[in-house]
């Protein structure tokens, strides 16, 4: 693919940025539509994201994913998903930078902290986010999706 900031699943770039995904999706889903769950994905590995949205894709949401930040920020500018999986480590910056922008905003997406790295308990812990570590299950996955949009974990503002 061209552009290295999206990854090959769900709503791609202008699906999700405004143009009608009643062309993607049909007429006949409009309802289907309107209480659709939505994801938004941000790993910059296509393959893990592509795995990511296939699963979440099975638990009935519609799902966008995005590899770097400058995407994921446009993502959120556009649409507020259902939920937010994000990883950390991403090739544009640390993802703490948009967990610190989210923080504290009544509209941001419930978030669940997908991470290989060492620091992510710390991170994670930190805007009072669940941790899914990398290598992950499905089960932990769609688990801590389900309680992160149940309790509406949204990411809280750090101490300090």
């Amino acid at each position: 693919m061209a552009s290295a900031s999206v990854s090959s699943c769900g709503w791609l770039g202008d699906d999700w940025l405004g143009s009608s995904p009643l062309v993607r999706m049909g007429m006949d889903d409009a309802p289907l539509l309107a209480s659709a769950r939505t994801a938004l994905v941000v790993e910059n590995d296509p393959d893990l994201a592509g795995a990511m949205s296939e699963i979440l894709q099975e638990k009935g949401f519609v799902v966008h994913c995005a590899s770097d930040l400058v995407t994921a920020r446009a993502s959120l500018a556009a649409r507020t998903p259902s939920v937010l999986a994000l990883d950390l480590l991403l090739p544009d910056a640390s993802s703490t930078e948009l967990l610190e922008e989210l923080a504290g905003q009544p509209e941001a997406p419930p978030t669940v902290v997908v991470s290989g790295h060492a620091s992510g308990a710390s991170v994670a812990a930190s805007f009072g986010l669940e941790l899914v570590m990398k290598p992950f299950d499905i089960e932990r996955l769609v688990g801590a999706v389900d309680r992160a949009i149940r309790l509406q974990k949204r990411p809280r503002s750090t101490p300090g």
